[in-house]
């Protein structure tokens, strides 16, 4: 690769990740927030919600413009927007401007997490799936770290409204290093402005987003119910609670790592189906045994084995249809946004009626629905 390359995707990396440490740090934060404006659980709750609309928002926003329009500025102004939204909310007096707010993080982050994509994709359309991993890798790994930084930061006495500037001053930092680092280096002919072309194959994109879409369950459910799990069923303490989303990290850092230097775009399809068949029964044999230190290796069995499903299904689509990579990548993230809106709440239900372990059961379960849907991706079709 030339050297305006490798700085094109240095400059990217360094603005995945800083977007990376943004994922896991609201949900910590709304307890504060709840008790600095005196909010009910529910007006709460709303925060929450505000970010998944604007996330919803964002993938309409993009399944239009992003191959009508540069992706590159498009990105950036995005995550000038979000960066400032972070900053504006450490200094929001009211609660409904707060929501807006949130809604405007929401909106901007999603555009950012979306674009990244295609923007590789386009830009380096012979190694898009490295590229893709590593970047994944990248933002995973700012996902792992926020939430200890946060924690530790809060720990001596950091205010959510600091946490939020921070951050926010943070990414408009890395915003003008990854310019520096990006600049000479124009969008490719493949990315250039133009109206989204060519006939796509639903036959492929429905059952491969459907595996996204299943995958995406069982993360959330493990990101959202498993260190309740942990101290419910298996009796951990809270620290040792929190090692269900660290083991699970792990394992999809290592895949990403794996699947940047070692997997072909041709495999894609052979792999998600693998690995989720593999990963689905390692998470439902450690749940069914009971014993922590199995869990866990289940955890990080799953996320080495399922864990760079999504950016190698994303890499395999925009190589099939390279005209349209900005509105196959937002068909793909359609996914990832609506998973959290149904399996947390699912799972959260079976946990009410017949308790948790049940519940990470149905983690396991969605993965071996991914691994179907990939396998009928597989299957010869009749033309």
């Amino acid at each position: 690769m030339k050297k305006s390359g490798k700085s094109f995707v240095m400059g990217l990396l360094f603005l995945m990740f800083g977007f990376g440490l943004t994922v896991t740090m609201v949900a910590p934060l709304i307890s504060r927030v709840i008790a600095d404006f005196s909010l009910t659980t529910a007006q709460g709750a709303l925060i929450s919600t505000f970010l998944s609309i604007g996330g919803l928002l964002a993938v309409g926003f993009t399944l239009l413009c992003a191959d009508r329009l540069p992706k590159l500025p498009l990105h950036r102004g995005a995550y000038l927007l979000f960066s400032l939204a972070l900053l504006c909310v450490a200094l929001s007096r009211g609660y409904y401007a707060l929501l807006l707010l949130i809604l405007a993080v929401g909106f901007g982050s999603k555009v950012v997490d979306i674009l990244a994509n295609p923007i590789l994709a386009d830009r380096f359309p012979a190694a898009s799936g490295r590229y893709l991993n590593t970047m994944h890798m990248t933002l995973g790994i700012g996902a792992c770290v926020g939430p200890m930084l946060l924690q530790l930061a809060l720990d001596r006495g950091l205010s959510w409204r600091l946490a939020f500037a921070g951050i926010g001053g943070l990414c408009l930092l890395l915003m003008l290093l990854s310019i520096v680092l990006m600049r000479g280096a124009p969008e490719t002919a493949a990315a250039a402005s133009r109206a989204a072309e060519g006939w796509l194959d639903w036959g492929v994109i429905v059952p491969l987003c459907l595996t996204t879409f299943f995958y995406q369950g069982h993360q959330i459910i493990v990101n959202t119910w498993g260190p309740m799990y942990c101290e419910r069923a298996l009796g951990l303490a809270g620290t040792f609670a929190s090692l269900s989303t660290t083991a699970l990290w792990a394992g999809i850092i290592i895949s990403r790592f794996l699947g940047a230097r070692y997997v072909r775009p041709e495999r894609t399809v052979s792999i998600a189906a693998w690995g989720n068949l593999i990963g689905g029964a390692a998470l439902i044999g450690g749940v069914l045994s009971g014993m922590p230190v199995v869990v866990m290796a289940g955890l990080m069995i799953a996320g080495v084995c399922s864990g760079a499903v999504i950016p190698m299904v994303v890499a395999y689509l925009c190589g099939l249809y390279p005209k349209a990579t900005g509105r196959v990548t937002s068909v793909v993230f359609l996914t990832l946004v609506a998973a959290p809106m149904v399996f947390p709440w699912m799972a959260g239900k079976i946990a009410d009626i017949w308790g948790f372990m049940p519940a990470m059961l149905v983690s396991g379960a969605a993965l071996l629905a991914a691994a179907a849907c990939a396998a009928v991706t597989g299957l010869p079709r009749r033309t």
